[in-house]
């Protein structure tokens, strides 16, 4: 199976993050756009794990939530990676407003229990972000003017989500196996 955690986001901010695309794919040209039902904020991707490893794997995530306090998050901004060069991921940001960093820490600690499990270490450093759109297969996506989304609300993070992604010809699937309160 192939695995990761997440925060999801609810479906106001879904709605919000869908009227965002909405207007941005007008003006911006060469970008393949997420279904704003599938959009969240990874905090591990895991890989493909066997049934056994999961249930091996399920105490380490449910610690790693439970150091991490609840927090709120502001949702906007946006940006693509990488900063320089063709983009290839058109994204919007997420920030910890209360308490400050907590997201940073969520991916600490998760990244800590990964590597206690004995998984790879992320070749990439942690920035949250919500991925709105990859670049297209043919041609250069275009690059968004600065300051277009702005402040798109709040949403409380409360628990982490263990999903299950599958590839399909239409897109990535994503279920919800486990859920890990935070704190």
């Amino acid at each position: 199976m192939r695995l990761f955690l997440a925060i999801d986001l609810g479906d106001a901010m879904r709605r919000e993050i869908g009227a965002v695309q909405q207007r941005l794919r007008d003006g911006l040209g060469g970008w393949r756009w997420i279904d704003p039902r599938s959009i969240h904020l990874t905090v591990r991707f895991l890989g493909e794990v066997a049934p056994d490893d999961l249930d091996r794997q399920l105490p380490a995530w449910r610690g790693a939530a439970g150091c991490c306090s609840p927090a709120r998050l502001r949702v906007g901004g946006l940006g693509v990676f990488p900063a320089r060069g063709t983009p290839r991921v058109l994204w919007i940001g997420v920030e910890a407003i209360d308490p400050p960093g907590a997201v940073e820490a969520l991916g600490r600690f998760f990244e800590r229990a990964a590597r206690d499990l004995g998984l790879p270490p992320e070749s990439r450093p942690f920035r949250p972000h919500l991925t709105l759109a990859r670049a297209g297969r043919h041609g250069r996506p275009a690059p968004p003017p600065a300051g277009i989304v702005g402040d798109l609300g709040e949403i409380e993070a409360r628990e982490i989500v263990l999903f299950r992604s599958e590839l399909l010809p239409g897109g990535a699937r994503y279920t919800p196996l486990h859920s890990f309160a935070l704190g």
